[in-house]
């Protein structure tokens, strides 16, 4: 079962934190960020008007996690974020459209306290690539 978000499913998408440069981190990170269609909400989805008609053009969308434990390890994973070089964090993500190639977009990260990374404070919106 897929999330539907107006016109695009997502069977699951991967966050590719491993593969940020260490000018981003305060300590190196080896796993990514693995979430599937049970593990996430969809909040603020934007089309792309310009050619709406297209089913997969998208814009952004935020990003909700709603597992609690891979909540938790998303917290975990910011806090060895250095939110306190740039308050936005990109990171390159592969999504996986149900039924669709998997496709690249960025995951933009952002923390309100970078002294403090938690539940309360961050954020992750998904730009298409």
């Amino acid at each position: 079962m897929a999330i539907e978000i107006n016109v695009l499913k997502i069977d699951y998408l991967q966050i590719l934190f491993s593969d940020l440069n260490e000018q981003y981190l305060t300590q190196p990170i080896v796993e990514d960020l693995m979430l599937y269609d049970g593990d996430l909400q969809v909040e603020n989805f934007r089309m792309n008007y310009q050619n709406s008609y297209a089913e997969n053009d998208w814009a952004s969308f935020k990003l909700k996690i709603t597992e609690q434990e891979l909540l938790n390890k998303f917290v975990m994973i910011a806090q060895h974020l250095n939110f306190h070089k740039t308050p936005k964090i990109k990171v390159i993500c592969k999504l996986k459209p149900h039924q669709k190639a998997i496709i690249s977009c960025i995951a933009s990260v952002s923390c309100t306290n970078p002294d403090h990374p938690s539940v309360d404070n961050l954020a992750i919106n998904i730009l298409k690539g």
